[in-house]
């Protein structure tokens, strides 16, 4: 049975497990928006199924394949043979999307492990859901660190991974927005940092992250925006968006239905009450 994580403690991790859960057999799912507030990874086990991304590309999912959804793209999946096992973890935490861009999840889609690291993967996960369900102690910091090596270990078998050389130069970059995300930089500046020109900057930032320097920012102060909201029940969104860097309540407002799908009103209510 599905477990939503509830403890305020457990969702101020970097990256926590929200939700988890063991399919016997996986039903036909269609998201035209995709996850409104979660990222989720499914491995499967046995049986085989389809996956359609966003590009209305079809994948065919068999035994030992990872499929990956992020929180706003569009997808769907159904089986093509009976019973489809899957297992599945849904996501979130603060540092959640950077870990997943550094990572290279860029975009939903289908993962396919070596053999290698195959049933290192299936235990974790098997493990992750265990402790999820369960009332044992610590159980969630447990789960957050297990997550991290599932991660680690599903990227490794991503196709076109991030180049560590590129990662690294621009990594004062990287500091420097967590830093300082609640002030105004400019691309420009942030370019003069690692003495290469904004056009380049981006160039990097695309090759690493797969989005531009300024959505990367914009993704920190959504994050930033989201623990406001839910640690900070009393601030208004007003305090809210300057705190998390954005000019004005509007603006705030505006840019977070755009990425979220939701209302910062909407989300605050929601993970209030534990749901999904």
């Amino acid at each position: 049975m599905f477990k939503p994580v509830s403890a305020k403690e457990e969702r101020l991790l970097p990256v926590y497990v929200y939700g988890s859960e063991s399919l016997e057999h996986q039903a036909q799912i269609s998201r035209g928006k995709g996850f409104m507030l979660h990222s989720q990874i499914s491995v499967c086990y046995s049986g085989e199924g389809v996956f359609t991304d966003h590009n209305n590309v079809s994948h065919k999912v068999q035994s030992g394949d990872i499929m990956y959804f992020t929180s706003a793209t569009s997808n769907s999946y159904k089986p093509i043979s009976v019973p489809w096992k899957t297992d599945y973890i849904v996501m979130g935490g603060y540092a959640l999307i950077e870990l997943m861009m550094f990572l290279g999840y860029s975009k939903s889609g289908v993962i396919y492990l070596t053999e290698n690291i195959k049933e290192k993967v299936y235990q974790n996960f098997k493990t992750i859901i265990e402790l999820n369900n369960s009332n044992t102690e610590n159980a969630h910091s447990i789960c957050s660190r297990l997550l991290y090596t599932v991660l680690f270990d599903i990227a490794s078998c991503i196709e076109g991974n991030p180049n560590n050389s590129k990662a690294n130069l621009i990594k004062p970059c990287i500091n420097y927005i967590k830093s300082n995300y609640m002030h105004d930089i400019s691309i420009s500046a942030l370019a003069e940092m690692i003495k290469v020109t904004p056009t380049y900057l981006g160039i990097i930032f695309k090759k690493v992250y797969n989005i531009t320097p300024q959505k990367f920012l914009t993704n920190i102060r959504i994050e930033k925006s989201k623990q406001l909201l839910v640690n900070n029940k009393n601030m208004s969104l007003s305090d809210v968006a300057i705190n998390s860097g954005f000019n004005s309540e509007s603006y705030f407002c505006n840019t977070f239905k755009k990425y979220i799908g939701i209302t910062p009103t909407e989300y605050r209510s929601i993970n209030t009450f534990g749901e999904i």
